[in-house]
């Protein structure tokens, strides 16, 4: 299934999953994976750390959108902020208590 294109090839990206016990297990978590991309609530789970993710992103960020160097020193300041809790932590760990209590402090 095709979960939406990689940011810098822009080749499509898809999921693949086996293993169901039915056809309608199946269908089910396919209406499911449906129903987060198109209420856009999907997080692709991934090992990749915080701290590597915010650097990625803030570069795809500056070159895709052309902001303003005040900017990018305000999403550098908000990101420094979430460092602490946040950097060694994999993306897929990143819970919502976990970030409410970030926010929280």
């Amino acid at each position: 299934m095709n979960i939406g294109k990689y940011p810098l090839t822009g080749k499509r990206k898809q999921k693949t999953k086996s293993g169901f016990s039915s056809k309608e297990a199946a269908i089910e978590a396919s209406n499911k994976l449906i129903y987060e991309l198109f209420n856009d609530i999907y997080i692709e789970k991934s090992d990749q750390t915080f701290a590597l993710f915010s650097i990625e992103w803030l570069t795809i960020y500056k070159e895709a959108y052309e902001v303003k160097p005040g900017t990018i020193r305000i999403r550098l300041y908000e990101l420094n902020k979430l460092m602490p809790y946040f950097a060694e932590l994999k993306l897929k760990e990143i819970q919502r208590k976990i970030y409410q209590d970030a926010l929280n402090n």
